[in-house]
């Protein structure tokens, strides 16, 4: 070989991406108590204030008093109806609420309820009527053509 001694070390450790330091230190092993008994060294980068904004976020929630509390999507659908039309109306009320506020997504879901909110109702319904049941939500037209008739 062209290198001898120690610059043959150096360059084997420069293509192996190791050195002998390393490899020494790496040979002496921790046990696994003392490693988990040691306090963790918190490494996430986390944003400025960011604990500050959580503590005000959880302030202003305690009353819970915002309209997706009493008008939210698992709120809307009729917990007396049997699971599959539960679900189904808790999917409506899902795509409808998306870009919509949660007033005009409680009005809509009532108006669909009082004609009878299951698979059957809205198979047969109309796409004309269906959009008009649903009309204040943003997206009404591209909802109906999604919806299968």
């Amino acid at each position: 070989f062209f290198f001898q001694g120690q610059h043959r070390r150096q360059l084997f450790s420069m293509v192996r991406g190791t050195s002998r330091q390393t490899r020494k230190r790496s040979a002496k092993a921790n046990d696994i108590e003392d490693l988990v008994n040691q306090p963790r060294k918190s490494t996430r980068w986390e944003p400025a204030r960011w604990r500050e904004t959580w503590k005000n976020i959880s302030r202003m929630r305690a009353n819970r008093d915002a309209p997706v509390d009493t008008m939210g999507c698992d709120k809307l659908a009729k917990e007396n109806e049997d699971p599959e039309t539960f679900r189904l109306q808790i999917l409506l009320s899902l795509m409808l609420s998306s870009q919509t506020k949660d007033e005009v997504t409680a009005a809509a879901m009532e108006r669909l309820t009082d004609r009878g909110c299951n698979l059957k109702t809205l198979l047969t319904m109309p796409e004309a009527e269906l959009r008009d049941v649903i009309h204040p939500v943003g997206f009404n037209r591209v909802f109906c053509v999604h919806t299968p008739n």
